[in-house]
């Protein structure tokens, strides 16, 4: 998977009104938001870090950067 980023600066957002789906930043590493669920230590998962596919949990009052992101899949 490749992924292109087109940065933009003054695009911060609440974690509560990103859409599942869209590619974000927080710190150096890129994710995807996806539909909640829990693991087995009933920890919640709502992103995937796009880099190393780990799955992660954001809390609702978080703030994160939205990129303008094309991934690539090739077969």
């Amino acid at each position: 998977m490749k992924i292109t980023v087109l940065e933009n600066e003054n695009n911060k957002a609440h974690w509560e009104h990103i859409n599942i789906g869209v590619v974000f930043r927080d710190g150096h590493n890129y994710f995807m938001k996806v539909e909640e669920t829990y693991d087995e230590d009933n920890e919640h998962i709502n992103a995937v870090n796009l880099a190393t596919g780990e799955l992660v949990g954001f809390m609702p009052d978080c703030r994160v950067k939205i990129v303008d992101a094309n991934l690539m899949v090739k077969e």
